[in-house]
């Protein structure tokens, strides 16, 4: 830079003293520093090498899975579900996270309302599952789905053509097949149809032991199919037993009557007191 005449030129110069007293604050600060990432270094190889030490520590490997059903009728273990637990004999006992293990196991079996992942002190897994009880069977795209009391939904894992269930699919039905229900939302709005099915095949009228489905209409008018038997539109389905029971007792006279000794081909309840029924026609050779 060119000096200007008559420009003093200034000079800072740093006594000996303020020097030394600024490196010795520097290398005061330093020292705490350098110390804790030593300290930071050592924690983390130590913590490294204890973790190591723990997982290959023999009183940390799993001695054996032990998966238990939570009600006697849910025994039977769902395929493939061992083998998804991802735990075997050998593997690290706290390797692993029980309630991840638990979600995950739910997403890949919707059959199972509550899966419960335990370590023993033993050194065993135990892993407790109940599965969703079916109240009914829903048809959809080519597979039999469950839907249990709550409106739950989940595969039954059978297939099979629609309106043609297969006997034995669940315990539920050894004896009587699960109703096949349709236009029921899943969720907490099915928990009236179901509960109006389930009055259904409780009924001890012989009409009741033929029917086999419910369609739900839009307008929430359940319609009921019955083998080799008319179209039942009943009206409502309210779930309370005595209003069920005496519509049932009436139905049932009505089939009975003699001027239906052809069949019905349609019944229709003009009110809970009041039925409809289309006869059907006499076919003349």
């Amino acid at each position: 830079m060119t000096r200007r005449p008559g420009m003093r030129r200034n000079r800072v110069a740093l006594r000996p003293a303020r020097a030394r007293y600024r490196t010795r604050a520097a290398v005061s600060l330093a020292k705490p520093l350098v110390i804790l990432a030593a300290g930071a270094g050592a924690l983390f190889w130590g913590g490294s090498a204890a973790r190591q030490a723990w997982i290959r520590a023999d009183w940390n490997r799993v001695r054996a899975v032990i998966l238990v059903p939570g009600a006697p009728q849910d025994g039977t273990v769902p395929d493939g579900m061992e083998r998804a637990l991802g735990i075997g004999a050998g593997d690290p006992l706290f390797g692993f996270s029980a309630g991840a293990t638990e979600r995950r196991l739910q997403l890949q079996f919707p059959e199972l309302k509550s899966v419960r992942v335990r370590r023993t002190l033993d050194g065993k897994v135990r892993v407790v599952y109940l599965r969703r009880r079916a109240a009914a069977k829903v048809w959809d795209n080519g597979q039999w789905l469950g839907m249990d009391e709550e409106g739950g939904v989940f595969p039954l894992r059978v297939f099979a053509p629609e309106d043609a269930p297969p006997e034995g699919l669940l315990p539920e039905e050894g004896r009587q097949p699960l109703p096949i229900v349709s236009g029921v939302p899943p969720g907490p709005a099915a928990r009236g149809p179901l509960e109006f099915a389930g009055i259904l095949r409780r009924l001890p009228q012989p009409w009741a032991r033929t029917f086999y489905k419910m369609k739900l209409a839009p307008s929430g008018e359940a319609v009921l199919f019955l083998k080799d038997g008319p179209v039942v539109r009943w009206g409502e389905p309210v779930p309370e037993e005595a209003v069920v029971q005496a519509k049932a007792e009436r139905l049932e006279r009505a089939l009975r009557h003699p001027r239906l000794t052809g069949g019905a081909e349609s019944v229709r309840f003009v009110d809970d007191r009041r039925i409809a029924v289309k006869p059907k026609l006499e076919t003349r050779s």
